[in-house]
């Protein structure tokens, strides 16, 4: 499955174009350009509401049906193998379209399209941290089940 980052947000598979949801995408799109994410976190930015965990966990379950029954499993959600995000440079602005997934959703892609400006700012942090050389000392600070563990 291909993410284009620029133009309209969607994802196309081996066929072309997939019908996917908008919480779906932003979901894909999200732990493409984030990493790993705990599930409150992205029940949080979609939704902020008591449901929030159950909504998410239903649209987990519909991303299944395209990427496997293995995928999105555990407290820390990983973009699964096979998922890639596009970031050839097309017509369109980054991340086209998100800002209908949620308000709090709308304000993260506006922060990123802003942190983005930036070449180095806009790769995902494990390819950030490939820039940073000897004698430099990166520290990794997070919660337990942030993903700081497999990062390092």
């Amino acid at each position: 499955m291909r993410l284009p980052l620029y133009g309209p947000a969607r994802a196309e598979g081996p066929l072309g174009p997939l019908s996917l949801r908008r919480k779906a995408l932003g979901i894909l799109y999200y732990l493409a350009l984030e990493g790993p994410t705990r599930r409150e976190r992205l029940a949080d930015l979609l939704w902020g509401h008591g449901a929030a965990l159950q909504n998410l966990r239903v649209e987990l379950t519909y991303l299944r049906g395209f990427l496997g029954k293995e995928a999105l499993r555990g407290q820390v959600l990983e973009l699964p193998p096979g998922v890639v995000l596009d970031r050839n440079p097309k017509i369109g602005e980054a991340l086209e379209g998100l800002e209908e997934v949620s308000p709090a959703f709308a304000d993260w892609v506006r922060s990123w399209r802003e942190r983005s400006a930036s070449p180095l700012e806009a790769l995902p942090l494990t390819e950030r941290l490939q820039a940073v050389q000897p004698p430099a000392l990166v520290i990794l600070i997070g919660p337990p089940g942030s993903g700081r563990e497999a990062l390092a």
